[in-house]
C-alpha cells in the first residue's frame, strides 16, 4: 500500500494522509512494489485529470529525490 499526503478536496483544503494505490502482495518487497504502485496511480490521475509533472519534492522518505525523479520520467516521456 502506498499512502500519500494529498488535498481532501471533497471535504476541505487541508492535507490529510490517503491511501494512492494498493495491491495484494504476492512475493514482492514493498519497496519494490512503490514505484509501480505510484506511477500506476499518476497515469490514471494524467488519464482521468490532466495530472502534469510534478514541481517539487518537499520530503524524502522510503523513496529518495532520485528515485521520484525516475518514476516521473517514465510517467511523463
Amino acid at each position: 500500500m502506498v499512502w500519500i499526503k494529498d488535498r481532501d478536496w471533497t471535504n476541505n483544503p487541508e492535507y490529510k494522509w490517503q491511501v494512492a494505490a494498493c495491491v495484494e502482495r504476492k512475493g514482492v518487497s514493498a519497496e519494490a512494489a512503490a514505484p509501480h504502485l505510484i506511477a500506476a496511480r499518476w497515469e490514471l490521475e494524467m488519464e482521468d485529470r490532466q495530472l502534469d509533472h510534478f514541481h517539487f519534492i518537499s520530503n524524502e522518505g522510503a523513496l529518495t529525490v532520485p528515485d521520484w525523479m525516475a518514476i516521473g520520467r517514465e510517467v511523463w516521456r
